[in-house]
């Protein structure tokens, strides 16, 4: 097989599951729903690194992109923590 792809720095794997994780907790995505979007999700990402490989002028857009999502889904965990704490 080979390295799971990254995109900024971040595995594709892991932004999955935290996108993925994202829309079941906020916005009650549940059952095949959860699959499918799982399957979107790394599909999306998988085809977002491909096209900074054959596209680099595009490559720093994306990169920035996925850094905003990685940012907001960190954000959101940290807050979702605090809430419960109170």
């Amino acid at each position: 097989m080979g390295e799971i792809p990254t995109l900024a720095g971040f595995s594709i794997l892991f932004m999955t599951i935290g996108i993925v994780e994202a829309l079941k907790t906020h916005f009650n995505v549940a059952g095949k729903w959860a699959f499918v979007a799982a399957l979107a999700v790394g599909v999306l990402l998988s085809l977002a690194t491909y096209v900074m490989q054959i596209n680099p002028g595009i490559a720093p857009w994306i990169q920035q992109v996925a850094v905003g999502i990685v940012t907001a889904l960190a954000a959101s965990g940290y807050y979702d923590l605090y809430a419960k704490s109170k």
